[in-house]
């Protein structure tokens, strides 16, 4: 009698520490799955973007003689490395970027007289992003520095002004970032960069230079 009566006993401890352990297994599955979710964008990671920049708008006019050839509208394919590290908290993501792009941003313009033109064909940025994750992406804002070589010349009619230079600027822009596997990811963004005023001369003759683009891009990062 004794046996038969401690039978059920041990059963029910044995459920019981059965139901336990699989509450800890599930305990420890959750916590396993947030702690993935919350380092799924963080860490260092490198990549490459291509992409089309286009709509600037800068107005030509000579300065004293009152004429204006027309709008320079630069514009052109561009290829873009970046580096970058991001950290990530319970609801945002933010980080750093830095990136050199490469390309052919250009356009020329005249009136028949006078011949204006404008390349920018290197820029680089340091930004910052932030972003909020959605679904398996990442929406998110950027901007910050931007630096690019931009040559630029009036002539035509007596006016000789050129000039080649690293002109400081700022760069803004949003994205989304697709996780795919294995730390790859895909992303589509939108950028403006503009390079500010600047007035340039041959000594009789000015303009005043204001470049800017915006750039639709693809790119591909993978983190390490």
């Amino acid at each position: 009698m004794p046996h038969t009566q401690a039978t059920p006993a041990r059963f029910c401890r044995s459920r019981r520490a059965a139901a336990l352990a699989a509450g800890l297994i599930a305990l420890a599955a959750t916590a396993q799955a947030q702690s993935a979710a919350l380092s799924a964008w963080a860490g260092n990671y490198w990549g490459a973007a291509i992409g089309a920049a286009g709509e600037g708008r800068d107005r030509v006019a000579l300065v004293p003689l009152a004429v204006e050839p027309g709008r320079l509208t630069i514009n052109g394919a561009q290829g873009a490395v970046q580096l970058g590290f991001l950290s990530q908290g319970p609801q945002l993501v933010w980080g750093l970027e830095g990136e050199l792009a490469f390309g052919n941003i250009a356009d020329s313009v005249t009136d028949g007289t006078y011949t204006a033109t404008m390349r920018a064909t290197s820029v680089a940025s340091l930004r910052l992003r932030a972003g909020v994750p959605v679904s398996s992406g990442l929406l998110y804002v950027t901007g910050g520095l931007a630096l690019a070589e931009i040559d630029y010349a009036v002539s035509g009619g007596g006016v000789a002004i050129s000039s080649s230079s690293m002109r400081r600027g700022y760069d803004v822009g949003a994205g989304y970032e697709w996780r795919i596997d294995n730390g790859w990811s895909l992303r589509g963004e939108y950028r403006y960069a503009n390079f500010g005023r600047k007035i340039l001369s041959d000594g009789t003759n000015s303009t005043a230079a204001t470049p800017d683009f915006h750039a639709l891009r693809i790119g591909i990062n993978h983190r390490f």
